[in-house]
């Protein structure tokens, strides 16, 4: 009984082991099936999740894309409206153009017979001649008390005897008074022409006529240098004169004489200098017969022993009427049509009013 039980009970454990074996696979199969079945699915929702990224991506560049065509095409259009603005004003001006004024242009070219003479204007910088001066007023007059260094730095009041040179009291030593009745009287020369002959001598041929005419400028500050003693020849600033003409004379000769419109000398002595130290000069301008001149500023500076030659033409700008945008005024035409009345240039205008 025991070696059969034996062997039974040893064949039942190899089975019932083998039973346990066979189990011990079928478990293991199962969860291999498992594993494999969550790594594909693992495996399937990665490639879901690729394909989901790569979706979005394509979706991103998409939507970049049509963001960055849309601002292009604003920007075209904005360009296109741009140029086209600029074009359609331009044209819009152009066609007002056209409309309103003329297209033909007409030149006339014209050589009168008579021209209008300018108007010469002459300054003496001198205020005040010194012999005349010392004769009027000798108590504000003196000798020099250093006559031999004087006179060797400035010469030209020591020409001949100087015996009776007589000079403007005008050194540091003067006194505050009889500085400023000095002062005063020179203010008053520049209004004053009775006192001293012209320093103007017209040629024989030429009877011109020159009046005296006290040039101011308010731009300087004391009243000794703000004045300039002129003369003027032509000048009708506020007359009810017209200005001087001129006949042509159209020749194959020519004549210097028949050209000529002014000529005159200059007589400037330079002993006759009220201020020593100052420089003897004198200035010269051409110009409209309407306009005041400021020898200041536009004056030529004539020197002592020349002789001047000066040549000019005359120009005249007729600006058109309305519609063309000119805002010109004939101011000639206005002065006759006041009775020959007010001023004939823009410049005299704004000083008048």
């Amino acid at each position: 009984m025991s070696s059969m039980d034996a062997k039974y009970t040893e064949d039942t454990i190899e089975d019932v082991t083998g039973v346990r074996s066979s189990n011990n696979a079928r478990c293991t199969e199962k969860e291999t099936t498992n594993a494999l079945r969550n790594r594909i699915s693992v495996v399937s929702s990665n490639k879901e999740t690729q394909e989901i990224e790569t979706i979005s991506e394509a979706k991103r560049k998409a939507n970049g894309i049509c963001r960055a065509s849309v601002v292009w095409k604003i920007i075209k259009y904005a360009i296109f409206i741009t140029c086209f603005s600029f074009l359609f004003k331009q044209s819009m001006d152009f066609c007002n153009y056209y409309l309103t004024y003329p297209v033909t242009t007409s030149i006339v070219v014209r050589n009168s017979k008579i021209i209008q003479k300018p108007a010469v204007t002459i300054c003496n910088h001198n205020p005040f001649r010194r012999s005349t001066f010392c004769a009027d007023y000798p108590e504000y007059c003196e000798k020099p008390n250093k006559l031999d260094e004087f006179c060797q730095k400035h010469p030209h009041f020591c020409k001949g005897n100087v015996s009776n040179l007589m000079m403007p009291n005008l050194y540091y030593h003067t006194e505050e008074d009889d500085r400023r009745r000095i002062d005063e009287l020179i203010y008053e020369s520049y209004f004053n022409f009775s006192h001293e002959k012209p320093f103007i001598e017209v040629c024989m041929r030429w009877r011109q006529s020159f009046k005296p005419v006290l040039i101011d400028d308010p731009v300087l500050s004391e009243h000794g240098a703000r004045f300039a003693k002129c003369y003027s020849a032509n000048l009708h600033l506020l007359s009810n004169e017209y200005p001087e003409t001129k006949e042509v004379v159209h020749s194959e000769e020519f004549d210097l004489e028949d050209e000529i419109i002014f000529c005159f000398d200059l007589n400037v002595r330079e002993d006759d200098m009220f201020y020593p130290w100052a420089e003897n000069y004198v200035t010269f301008s051409i110009h409209s017969p309407f306009v005041p001149p400021n020898l200041f500023y536009d004056g030529i500076t004539l020197q002592e022993g020349y002789a001047y030659v000066v040549s000019f033409s005359l120009e005249e700008e007729h600006l058109q009427p309305a519609p063309y945008p000119t805002n010109c005024t004939d101011y000639v035409a206005l002065w006759e049509k006041n009775n020959k009345t007010g001023p004939r240039s823009q410049e005299v205008s704004k000083f008048s009013t």
